[in-house]
């Protein structure tokens, strides 16, 4: 991909594309339509638009920012229809998926009728694409995802603390908070996408209903991705609750251990002196 745009513009390059694609696909806001649309309708973002972004970045006349786009877009339908996959890191990915033949019905007249085998290009968003518009803006997915690296940090300190070779009731105890805190934030998260689960399924059964196969077949496909990380979550919080009784069985252990040791010094200490 950094290929063909260094091929059409050399003065682009890979960097000020990514530029381009953040401000103006990830965080351009929606905005009304003008004119007499309803207020509450999102602004369509076409080529000329987009070509008129690109330009205004990088120094370009309309015309050039144009070539650009469509040899990018040219690209990237050649290499899907070559069955090739078309990554880009976090923005997405497109590949050609091919459809079995099925029985289907007449939308008009209910009648059967068989639907022959057939390919189309599929889009796959990436995770700071997801993140992004779940979010709603750039910063939001920014903070979201600081939160998320110190989630990663407390839970990668938490494994440490409860590493065999810390000793002590301290660091033990240490281990049970940061363990305690990861799990309230595998709680949240599992609600979230539990709730978000039921939402899909309900569109699952409202797209059947009316016959909207694109959007049936979308859903499935996010019901299968949601019930995987359930899945992972779910495991995540079975082995971190049995990691935190375990620590804090060890951490009194530890305490108590600590205590006798303390009292037979005293002890000790006691008999030197009589």
């Amino acid at each position: 991909m950094a290929l063909l745009l260094t091929r059409n513009l050399p003065a682009l390059g890979r960097s000020a594309a990514c530029s381009t694609i953040r401000r103006h696909v990830f965080l351009t806001p929606v905005r009304a339509a003008s004119g007499d649309a309803k207020p509450d309708k999102p602004e369509t973002v076409g080529k000329a638009m987009l070509a008129k972004h690109l330009a205004e970045d990088q120094s370009l006349s309309v015309k050039k920012a144009t070539e650009v786009i469509d040899a990018l877009l040219d690209d990237i339908m050649l290499s899907v229809a070559e069955g090739k996959t078309v990554t880009i890191p976090g923005f997405g990915s497109w590949k050609k998926r091919t459809r079995a033949a099925r029985k289907g019905r007449n939308p008009q007249t209910g009648e059967p009728l068989d639907i022959p085998e057939g390919v189309a290009p599929a889009f796959s968003a990436g995770n700071v694409f997801k993140g992004v518009v779940k979010k709603g803006s750039w910063d939001a997915y920014e903070q979201w995802a600081e939160e998320e690296k110190a989630a990663a940090a407390a839970k990668r300190a938490a494994k440490k603390n409860f590493s065999p070779r810390s000793s002590g009731a301290g660091a033990e105890l240490a281990g049970v908070s940061a363990m305690q805190q990861e799990l309230e934030s595998i709680q949240a998260k599992l609600e979230h996408h539990e709730a978000r689960l039921e939402q899909v399924r309900a569109g699952i059964h409202d797209a059947k209903a009316s016959n909207n196969r694109e959007e049936w077949q979308q859903l499935q496909q996010e019901n299968v991705e949601l019930l995987g990380v359930i899945r992972e979550l779910q495991a995540e919080k079975n082995r971190l609750s049995s990691q935190s009784a375990a620590a804090a069985a060890a951490g009194a252990a530890a305490a108590a251990g600590e205590s006798c040791t303390t009292s037979s010094s005293r002890s000790s200490s006691n008999s030197r002196l009589d």
